[in-house]
């Protein structure tokens, strides 16, 4: 009886350690899930600006005074509100938004 109460402690120790190191090795060979933590769709921005022509490129910087990262914005959400458009169309309807919320 002594030695049963003795060993009943560590059989659940090792029982316990034996079940975390299968847990941790589960977790290492699972595949990443389809669900990403950051619930918002990943969009990648094209770094060159060819397609489109340089008088819309100037127009939509002249009417930000400059400020190309607010451009860029104005893009990046034309392209989610709209996918599937020409880059020539994001621009011009980039333009088209700040005109009329300018009104």
């Amino acid at each position: 009886m002594e030695i049963l109460i003795t060993l009943t402690p560590i059989v659940i120790i090792v029982g316990l350690g034996l079940l975390i190191l299968s847990l941790f090795q589960e977790m290492k060979n699972q595949k990443p899930s389809s669900n990403n933590r950051n619930p918002q769709k990943q969009f990648t921005q094209p770094k060159t600006t060819t397609s489109v022509d340089n008088y819309t490129q100037s127009q939509l910087i002249s009417m930000l005074q400059g400020d190309r990262d607010a451009c860029q914005r104005l893009i990046t959400v034309a392209r989610r509100q709209y996918p599937g458009k020409s880059e020539q169309w994001y621009w011009e309807r980039a333009i088209e938004d700040l005109i009329r919320d300018r009104r």
